[in-house]
């Protein structure tokens, strides 16, 4: 694999094979990621924290170990088989060359599809409940058209919970482009700090180009 001659991160932090960009970028495992970046874990330990089953913990540690991802880092003897838990590194660099994706779209796509795919999940079991008819209403707005989900009676099916699905383009400067990612920057900070039991999913894209 071709590397740059300079780099801002360092070589040491790429991943080197197919095998662990795979296991990197796997969205289901990044719970699992995140808490050995944190502090050294062992299966019974993420077990707990994620819910599943410690056979499976072990799976996925051994599969991460193998890859030369996530290192034992402390070894704990007892009765029986010793406990070990395991650390990795908190920061990696996966080179789209190592990935399966043809293009760079591809790649985007197997990244950002799988998520999306699963907020219309979380939205569809809301919307299952409903006992009106529901659809798509396509109206003109000024000089745009919008499209939204709605009842046969127009009302917002959804409007008993927070939500957010919506697409608008906007004729903006450069400059104010950046001004309004700095805004829904300090917005995302300030309201990441609630401790709270219900978790709530927020993606917002922007980048150049109309949606049609």
């Amino acid at each position: 694999m071709a590397q740059p001659a300079s780099s801002s991160i360092p070589v040491e932090h790429w991943a080197t094979t197919p095998e662990q960009a795979h296991l990197l970028l796997r969205a289901d495992l990044h719970p699992l990621l995140l808490r050995l970046m944190t502090a050294p874990q062992s299966a019974s330990e993420l077990a707990l924290a994620l819910g599943c089953t410690v056979q499976d913990a072990h799976y996925r540690l051994r599969a991460l170990e193998r890859a030369g991802i996530a290192q034992v880092v402390e070894t704990r003897a007892r009765a029986g088989r010793p406990i070990k838990r395991y650390r990795m590194r908190s920061d990696w660099f996966v080179p789209f060359e190592l990935t399966s994706a043809e293009t760079l779209l591809e790649f985007l796509e197997q990244q950002n599809q799988p998520r999306m795919n699963t907020f219309l999940r979380h939205l569809f079991g809301h919307l299952q409940a409903k006992r009106e008819t529901l659809g798509f209403r396509l109206r003109r707005e000024g000089e745009e058209t919008s499209l939204v989900i709605s009842t046969a009676s127009g009302r917002d099916p959804l409007e008993d919970r927070p939500h957010l699905m919506q697409w608008t383009e906007l004729r903006l400067t450069p400059d104010r482009a950046f001004q309004l990612m700095e805004r829904l920057g300090e917005l995302f900070e300030e309201y990441a700090q609630d401790d709270e039991e219900t978790t709530f999913t927020l993606g917002l894209f922007l980048g150049e180009g109309a949606l049609h």
